[in-house]
């Protein structure tokens, strides 16, 4: 399976985890319930950089 994920441009996200100061993103949610299906060895990731602008 293909996944993509979107790092947070302001947090550095996709940048700390290129250079080894982080490992994983963990998000919080309120529900037990998994945001879409698991990440297994194996698969691929693509990261997005998000920039959100506020005018």
């Amino acid at each position: 399976m293909i996944h993509l994920v979107y790092c947070d441009d302001k947090e550095k996200v996709l940048e700390k985890i290129l250079s080894g100061e982080k490992t994983m993103i963990v998000r919080g949610a309120a529900g037990r319930k998994i945001p879409h299906s698991r990440v297994f060895e194996g698969e691929t990731l693509y990261f997005m950089i998000c920039q959100i602008k506020l005018e």
